[in-house]
């Protein structure tokens, strides 16, 4: 009888730690989801010398607020424009629009949303290469 209840209770104990490490579990999975993801797109290009990155924080419920950067880089990775950006909802947006002549131009995104950082490079415009 004592080993029953001896058996009982380490079952009880046992399913008890389960159960708190599931709750824990799906928490965690709950705040992960509460963030934006970075999505930079093929910058623009104005004819003859000018481009402009675009990008958009995406998937990011109303209310979750983000921070980031946009880049407009060239192929070598030096920077033609740096854009601050932040909100608290899913919004697309525009660099500012800056000289790329002889470049291939790309957009670079990276964003901050609740400790979550994100970036994407979107593909090249190789129009302000020529």
């Amino acid at each position: 009888m004592a080993l029953s209840r001896a058996l009982f209770t380490m079952l009880v104990v046992v399913a008890s730690a389960a159960e708190l490490a599931l709750a824990a579990a799906k928490g965690s999975d709950a705040r992960a989801m509460y963030y934006c993801v970075a999505e930079a797109d093929v910058p623009f290009w104005y004819s003859p010398f000018y481009g402009q990155s675009r990008g958009g924080a995406t998937q990011c419920p109303d209310g979750t607020p983000w921070q980031g950067t946009l880049y407009l880089k060239n192929r070598a990775g030096s920077n033609l424009d740096t854009q601050p950006v932040s909100g608290n909802y899913p919004i697309y947006f525009q660099g500012n629009v800056v000289v790329c002549s002889g470049a291939y131009i790309h957009s670079f995104l990276w964003l901050n949303s609740n400790g979550n950082v994100t970036s994407d490079t979107s593909g090249e415009n190789s129009q302000c290469a020529y």
